[in-house]
């Protein structure tokens, strides 16, 4: 296996000429806001091989806390894909800044494996956002397990499942939820 933070690439995305960002899902549903973004720290290849990333972890959560106003982050990954992207210090750092952190581990393009286990992190993450909190979720890329998780808040919170996707979609452009991923928003909550 090869090393993903190895070998120079053309096309290489950093914390500093390209700060983290994040797409806010704009409702009226709760008080508190919900946004997606790319995994703090990422480092490796991006799924399509133009793109390596390179980023800096501290720098990553800094500017989602004091720029962004993040209270809570929501990280969808699992332990070893945490590790072979460069975020083995994430907890240490975020706790630091003062960001709350909850995991729930989905398999890559995947859907949660624990229906139950999931929908109370869904109640979790939704008693935040009616509090008031800035929630910020990711994955790997940002797009389908966040996605995903955001598209369950909102219908959650009352939206028809497809009207929550393409809410998201809009959001977060390039979001792209697997048929899978769909097809769970489409039950969610039943």
């Amino acid at each position: 296996m090869t090393d993903p933070t190895a070998n120079p690439h053309p096309n290489t995305a950093t914390s500093e000429p390209h700060p983290i960002r994040v797409d806010w899902t704009e409702t009226a549903l709760w008080p508190g806001q919900l946004g997606l973004t790319l995994a703090p720290g990422r480092k490796g290849l991006s799924a399509d091989g133009r793109t390596r990333h390179d980023r800096d972890l501290l720098a990553d959560l800094t500017r989602l806390r004091r720029e962004h106003h993040a209270q809570t982050l929501v990280s969808l990954l699992e332990d070893d894909e945490a590790r072979r992207h460069g975020l083995q210090d994430y907890d240490e750092h975020a706790d630091a800044l003062g960001l709350d952190v909850l995991h729930h581990p989905v398999p890559g393009a995947d859907v949660p494996r624990n229906p139950a286990l999931y929908a109370e992190t869904v109640d979790e993450i939704m008693n935040r956002l009616l509090n008031g909190e800035t929630v910020v979720a990711h994955g790997l890329s940002g797009l389908g397990r966040a996605g995903t998780l955001a598209a369950c808040l909102l219908v959650q919170a009352g939206m028809a499942p497809g009207d929550a996707v393409k809410h998201v979609r809009q959001a977060r452009p390039g979001a792209t939820m697997t048929d899978a991923q769909v097809r769970y928003v489409d039950t969610f909550g039943e």
